[in-house]
């Protein structure tokens, strides 16, 4: 799949500091579809402005959007500017629940 990261250098992956993301603690939900494949949605529940929901390309991992790798994401900014955050695996995700 697209979504391994195969091709990355050991010593730059070695490199990464980790860090603890400046957002709530994220709520993971694994829905089955009616024909037998699953989606998955993951919230942080940062504010009542209302829900965001983030997408990712073909055959990427939505918490892509909540990389711990970065200074801040995207997922940390809409959590401080007060919305309700919702990533979503759809099939072809690496993180949806499908074998």
């Amino acid at each position: 799949m697209l979504a391994t990261l195969n091709d990355f250098p050991a010593k730059q992956a070695e490199e990464l500091r980790h860090r603890t993301l400046d957002a709530p603690a994220p709520e993971r939900h694994v829905v089955p579809t009616a024909d037998g494949w699953k989606v998955a949605l993951t919230r942080y529940q940062g504010g009542a402005k209302g829900p965001v929901l983030l997408a990712p390309g073909f055959s990427v991992k939505a918490s892509s959007f909540a990389t711990d790798t970065v200074a801040r994401n995207l997922v940390e900014e809409l959590c401080a500017a007060d919305y309700d955050v919702w990533l979503f695996d759809y099939r072809a995700s690496a993180d949806s629940g499908n074998p």
